[in-house]
């Protein structure tokens, strides 16, 4: 072996193209194989990954005859000793962090095969606008820094049938899915120069389980949350409180969840919680707008005839609800429970509500009579009992006004969430 090596490293030239005939271009075989993908840097736009390259190509002075060295067909050469490429990755940004092999492989035929791993950090331009359902696109591209074509010449060492071995059976991919590997080769012209190179797309896709069970799921919980509040009566005075609680709870999520959001760019998912909040606002205000309706009735005992032709007849007959409105504001209800007086707590009755006893007084000095007086007073009591003990009745068509709006403004809002429910599926399912 040492003889071989002395007889192929004698006046052998390291500085030169190994070609006999200038003229003639060397053509490097690349080939790839993927083992990690360490991490995506959306902020920097940052492809961090771990890859096992290999070059081959054919030393036209490092050829021997396996019969005058004892059969020897391969031997192992140090890098520094031969000519090597200069097989440049154009979207590098960092120096490559991976162990030196100081050895290569070199067959009879003077095929030189140089196998190298590599850890390298790569731009890629990350499009997070379908976050967290988006897909990277990342290229790695090899071509010579210095040699043209007519030199070097790139080419694959796996033929198109074989570019699934790109990806490492055992490939650690963390938060993304390493998809596939698309190769190309491609040639650019620069001060009529051409050069060839080799470039490897990685798609990868993200995991969005994390981001749907912590980001989304919550966020569509409080949705809903605040579509159910609606059934909460305006008039019971909860329904603003519990739209405010609603509110302030959307808000302290948003600050949370903003810690998992890419920081750059301005991904679909930062418009959804936009629109949310801005629907949980006009939902609130909505209700503010209708628990004031059901309390004009303290200021305009009666409803406008326009407002209640326009609501509680053409809009109820549009809402399909006329029937149900007309049956409700045709009862008059008690403003509470009326006080049964007799004769027998009318004393008691004066005395609580200060009543003006001195009339009867004044109807037993009309008459001499004893027994006429009393049958008068008897007469007066109750005509005026008649009078007291009648129900107190309010009119609700305010009631009813509100309730009609609220049906409006429900069904407004449910169409409108169920319509930016239905894009935002479809936008992200693209």
């Amino acid at each position: 072996m040492v003889e071989l090596s002395q007889y192929l490293m004698d006046g052998y030239n390291k500085g030169v193209r190994p070609v006999k005939n200038w003229r003639k271009p060397i053509t490097v075989c690349i080939k790839i194989s993927i083992y990690a993908i360490l991490g995506v840097d959306e902020i920097n736009q940052l492809l961090k990954s771990y890859i096992w390259y290999n070059q081959s190509w054919v030393d036209e002075f490092l050829q021997w005859d396996p019969t005058k060295f004892d059969n020897l067909t391969r031997i192992s050469i140090p890098t520094q000793s031969i000519w090597l490429p200069d097989i440049m990755i154009e979207e590098a940004v960092s120096s490559k962090d991976s162990p030196d092999v100081p050895y290569v492989y070199v067959n009879y035929h003077g095929r030189v095969i140089n196998n190298i791993p590599i850890h390298i950090t790569t731009a890629c331009k990350l499009d997070v606008y379908y976050f967290p359902f988006d897909v990277a696109n990342c290229s790695i591209t090899f071509s010579s820094w210095l040699h043209t074509a007519q030199d070097i010449n790139i080419s694959f060492a796996r033929m198109p049938h074989e570019s699934h071995n790109i990806i490492n059976t055992h490939v650690t991919e963390g938060e993304w899915d390493l998809l596939e590997v698309v190769r190309n080769y491609k040639e650019s012209t620069e001060t009529d120069e051409i050069f060839g190179e080799i470039t490897y797309n990685i798609i990868l896709k993200r995991k969005p389980l994390f981001y749907v069970v912590n980001v989304i799921f919550p966020s569509a919980i409080l949705m809903i949350m605040d579509t159910i509040g609606f059934f909460i009566p305006p008039e019971s005075g909860e329904r603003i409180s519990f739209k405010i609680t609603l509110l302030l709870g959307y808000s302290v999520f948003l600050v949370i969840a903003s810690e998992t959001l890419p920081a750059v760019g301005a991904p679909l998912i930062g418009i959804y919680f936009f629109l949310c909040m801005l629907l949980l606002m006009l939902s609130l205000a909505e209700s503010i707008f209708i628990v004031r309706i059901c309390h004009k009735k303290s200021l305009f005992p009666q409803v406008p005839g326009w407002l209640k032709k326009m609501v509680l007849e053409k809009m109820a007959q549009a809402l399909f609800i006329k029937d149900k409105i007309s049956a409700s504001c045709s009862i008059k209800r008690t403003s509470g429970k009326t006080e049964e007086i007799n004769v027998d707590n009318l004393s008691t009755y004066c005395n609580k509500r200060t009543y003006d006893c001195n009339v009867l007084e004044q109807e037993t000095r009309r008459y001499t009579d004893p027994i006429e007086a009393m049958n008068s007073i008897v007469k007066e009591i109750e005509t005026r009992l008649k009078h007291l003990n009648k129900p107190v009745e309010e009119n609700n068509e305010w009631l009813c006004v509100s309730y009609v709006l609220d049906t409006l403004f429900f069904r407004l809002y449910l169409t409108l969430l169920i319509a930016y429910a239905l894009i935002m599926l479809t936008l992200w399912s693209i």
